[in-house]
């Protein structure tokens, strides 16, 4: 029975368990001065100020993306037809008509500096080319970019032994700056961010593991027309690149089932802006859609909005529902569903077992030790467990018939 947590079977998403919807908010404060992460079954893990940041250097993965704050108001422009060697020379003549870079509203990989790439070149980068025999990514390009309060040309120089090293100025030049992030500064987190006011570094984001949402200000495309988008500075969701969405209309969403695998998409704005809108000095949310949060552990949460204050408070209400729902290959018609899947010890967790014959279900810690068991008959059982008896850690749950096993997990704080 040790094994038995190391021998979960493969899961499919296909059911949905009346359990209580917890309600919460996203509170980024008056004029959105805040982006916030979010964990479901946790909360709020992380708030920092929006504006703290200007770019911000991918500290994890492969891409070596650079991201811009368009939800500040930092554009990026590409100087055509100029490299860093033509660094002395960079002016903004015919700036008017240059195209402002943002980063993918849809990809956190794809940020405003790795626009330029050329698609057909694998080791295009945007702001430098990878070096196959060096291993280093060499910068090739320059830009320039403007914040609120300033305009600097910029360079990134290179990313070698795991640092950014890059240089800005003044267009004339003047008040030349060099800087570094250290990624293994920023160790286990998405990025690592750099502020042109301060010339320094800022850790502002929490654990890449520890959010499956964040709500910010950003740059995404929205209707501008028959056919045509713009790009444009919204208030809205971004998800987790270890996360997927999905996006379903039903007649009442909050209990609306969750939807087919293929449903699920990958895309970072999937949420996005537009579950709310304004109207007759006032904010609506969709009373149609439901959004179901899927994380890298195969959870599943239904989310669904209740409010939006706008700007005063830059309060959002929501629902959110666990409904995840494991069920055996081996026996398609037991389901297990548990909720919360963090829980503060001593409060109770509901376990939602159905099945199509008498069922046990087993509690186990991460040793594999049986720490509460019971048994439950054919149909639909809902079993409160207390957790006053378990200690502070992660549980494996188990419900096993003739005919197969499931297996979920939860943690007690």
């Amino acid at each position: 029975m040790r094994l038995l947590a190391t021998t979960i079977f493969a899961l499919t998403l296909c059911f949905l368990s009346p359990l209580q919807a917890a309600v919460d908010s996203l509170v980024m404060g008056p004029q959105y001065a805040n982006q916030v992460w979010y964990q479901f079954g946790v909360g709020t893990t992380a708030t920092s100020p929006q504006s703290n940041w200007d770019l911000g250097f991918e500290t994890s993965g492969v891409s070596g993306a650079i991201i811009a704050n368009g939800g500040k108001g930092v554009n990026v422009y590409v100087v055509e037809g100029k490299t860093p060697a033509d660094w002395e020379t960079i002016d903004t003549t015919g700036m008017g008509e240059w195209t402002a870079l943002h980063n993918s509203p849809e990809s956190w990989t794809i940020g405003a500096l790795n626009q330029p790439a050329d698609t057909s070149n694998d080791l295009d980068l945007g702001w430098g080319s990878y070096n196959l025999t060096t291993h280093q990514v060499v910068g090739n390009r320059v830009f320039v970019v403007t914040t609120p309060t300033a305009t600097k040309k910029l360079r990134i120089d290179a990313l070698v032994g795991g640092e950014y090293r890059f240089t800005y100025a003044n267009i004339d030049g003047t008040e030349e700056f060099s800087g570094v992030i250290a990624k293994s500064a920023f160790a286990g987190k998405k990025f690592g961010y750099w502020s042109f006011e301060g010339n320094q570094s800022v850790d502002r984001e929490p654990a890449k593991e520890s959010w499956h949402i964040t709500m910010l200000k950003y740059v995404d495309m929205i209707p501008a027309g028959p056919g045509v988008t713009m790009a444009y500075p919204v208030t809205g969701i971004l998800a987790n690149a270890s996360v997927s969405v999905a996006r379903i209309v039903a007649e009442d969403p909050s209990t609306a089932p969750a939807p087919a695998e293929e449903a699920f998409e990958t895309r970072a704005n999937v949420i996005g802006w537009d579950w709310k809108a304004f109207a007759n000095m006032a904010y609506t949310v969709s009373d149609s859609t439901a959004y179901f949060v899927k994380t890298a552990s195969g959870d599943v949460y239904r989310l669904t909005f209740s409010s939006f204050a706008g700007s005063s408070t830059g309060t959002t209400v929501f629902e959110s529902t666990s409904v995840v729902t494991s069920v055996s290959e081996t026996d398609p018609s037991l389901r297990l569903s548990v909720y919360p899947s963090v829980v503060e010890r001593c409060n109770h967790l509901e376990l939602a077992v159905d099945a199509s014959q008498h069922t046990t279900v087993n509690v186990y810690d991460v040793t594999g030790t049986l720490v509460w068991t019971t048994s439950v008959t054919d149909g639909f059982n809902a079993v409160a467990l207390n957790t006053c008896s378990l200690a502070s850690g992660k549980y494996f749950v188990t419900a096993q018939t003739n005919n197969g096993v499931i297996s979920s997990t939860f943690i007690v704080q």
